[in-house]
């Protein structure tokens, strides 16, 4: 059963299988969730939430987009209002994972689960740090393109954009992290090249 079919079981009262789709999902739903969170526990709620939602909204899914278009600009939604309710500004870490997780930069696969997203690595810390710290209009499209691997068109489409606006945004976002990254004397020659798309 492919992705339509199982949306199209699921609007007509097949609920069970909503778990098919929650799994093709769950991992890039916890990156998104994880780095606007920068807690593993808060992003298990924010990305249950996030499903919550999806499952409710589901109905009025029409086809118009690709299911994951739809499904990242909920979430995207979703983690900009968590951060505005809860004013996130500085960063603050759990305390029980302080110190010692953050997000791999090798998340983009999606066959790892959320438990094997979380590393110790202290240059990838400092890089998530400083990912969780940039304005939200930049820190969501570096995660839909370098973590959920979105092409240009896909995040466009989700947050309402023009795709020039789109490589502008990862352009200055880049730009803002290399800065801090020297900032942070850890050199900022890392890979961040655009891939056109």
């Amino acid at each position: 059963m492919n992705e339509n079919d199982i949306i199209i079981e699921v609007q007509k009262g097949k609920t069970e299988n909503f778990s098919m789709l929650v799994d093709m999902y769950k991992n890039k739903v916890f990156a998104l969730a994880y780095k606007f969170t920068n807690d593993y526990n808060e992003a298990q709620d924010l990305s249950q939430e996030i499903f919550i939602k999806v499952f409710k909204h589901i109905h009025g899914f029409r086809f118009e987009c690709s299911f994951s278009t739809w499904i990242y600009k909920i979430a995207t939604n979703k983690c900009i209002d968590y951060r505005r309710k809860n004013k996130i500004g500085a960063l603050s870490f759990n305390e029980e994972y302080n110190n010692k997780i953050t997000l791999d930069n090798e998340s983009k696969s999606v066959d790892k689960s959320p438990e094997e997203i979380i590393i110790t690595d202290e240059g990838h810390r400092e890089v998530h740090k400083i990912i969780h710290d940039l304005p939200d209009i930049y820190k969501t499209v570096v995660v839909m393109y370098h973590i959920n691997e979105s092409s240009y068109k896909e995040i466009a489409q989700t947050l309402d954009i023009p795709e020039k606006t789109v490589e502008t945004r990862l352009y200055r976002a880049r730009r803002l992290l290399k800065e801090r990254l020297i900032k942070a004397n850890m050199g900022g020659e890392i890979g961040w090249n655009v891939k056109k798309s």
